[in-house]
């Protein structure tokens, strides 16, 4: 009995990684496709990148990277919660998830600016 009560907590450590790596895969994709604007293949001057850009460019893609791996930590905070006892862990995680919305909010009124026309300083050409 002790081994199929084993199983079952694997089978569901799996499930759960799994929810994990595909809600951080949506939710990031939402980001950087829906809130950002961003991921155009067919801009053509950068690649993944919108042709207006308010930002200089390494932003972009620096902001693309970075919330992908801030994504990625909301798991960790969770299974930092269950499995590893760390403060200083959660702290940092914390944290991390205050930039990532903060950075997020920047891009997302940037994309709103540009996607209704709202933005009257000229385009950078970088």
């Amino acid at each position: 009995m002790h081994s199929t009560n084993s199983q079952k907590k694997q089978s569901l450590l799996v499930v759960w990684w799994l929810s994990s790596i595909v809600n951080s895969a949506c939710t990031f994709f939402w980001d950087v496709l829906m809130d950002w604007g961003l991921g155009q293949v067919r801009s053509g001057r950068h690649l993944f990148l919108r042709g207006h850009l308010v930002y200089p460019v390494i932003w972009y893609y620096v902001a693309i990277g970075a919330d992908f791996v801030l994504r990625c930590t909301w798991s960790l905070q969770l299974a930092s919660a269950v499995h590893l006892k760390g403060q200083e862990l959660t702290l940092v995680l914390e944290v991390a998830e205050v930039f990532r919305r903060a950075m997020w909010n920047l891009f997302r009124v940037e994309w709103y600016h540009v996607e209704n026309k709202l933005y009257s300083l000229p385009e950078r050409s970088v």
